[in-house]
């Protein structure tokens, strides 16, 4: 019976300085925070550690239903990306588009965080920054000078967390 390599059956190679290199390297997409014709959202990247390279994907809708000449306040979705806790980050392809969709099906805005990868990193350092991103939209919802798109468009009062595959367990772990 031979040996069964994880590295190998992943795509990953080990590195000497205990980092991988990921063999498969999935479509990404930049933001796009100026709304341009045909597009149902708009995106922007923010970091919230540098240290710990995490980030967030900020989606809204372009089209903003009002209220008698005012605009709604929508859902806030905090998205936690799938990957296996080895692969993706907000910026993959498949998870740019799932995040504009909800974005424009709900409408909600949306803040898809990233998380620092497997194996590189062990559980439960998903988890936490994972709660460092919902922490954040707090902070960001109770600072007068917080994230414009929170503080303009989100309602504080309706915040849902969501993931998908392994985010869905960093979800249910938040």
């Amino acid at each position: 019976m031979s040996k069964f390599d994880p590295y190998t059956h992943l795509g990953i190679t080990l590195n000497p300085d205990g980092t991988v290199t990921r063999a498969f390297k999935a479509p990404t997409v930049d933001a796009n925070p100026e709304p341009s014709p045909g597009t149902t959202t708009v995106s922007k990247d923010i970091t919230l550690d540098t240290q710990k390279e995490t980030w967030v994907r900020i989606f809204r809708p372009t089209r903003l239903p009002s209220d008698h000449n005012t605009v709604a306040r929508l859902p806030i979705v905090i998205y936690f990306h799938n990957g296996g806790f080895l692969f993706h980050s907000p910026a993959n392809l498949s998870c740019h588009k799932k995040c504009t969709q909800i974005a424009s099906d709900v409408p909600s805005v949306v803040v898809s965080a990233s998380y620092r990868l497997a194996p590189e990193n062990r559980l439960p350092a998903m988890y936490h920054d994972a709660r460092d991103a919902v922490l954040w939209v707090k902070k960001q919802m109770n600072d007068p000078n917080g994230e414009q798109w929170l503080k303009d468009y989100g309602d504080a009062s309706r915040v849902y967390i969501y993931g998908c595959d392994s985010g869905a367990n960093i979800a249910f772990n938040v």
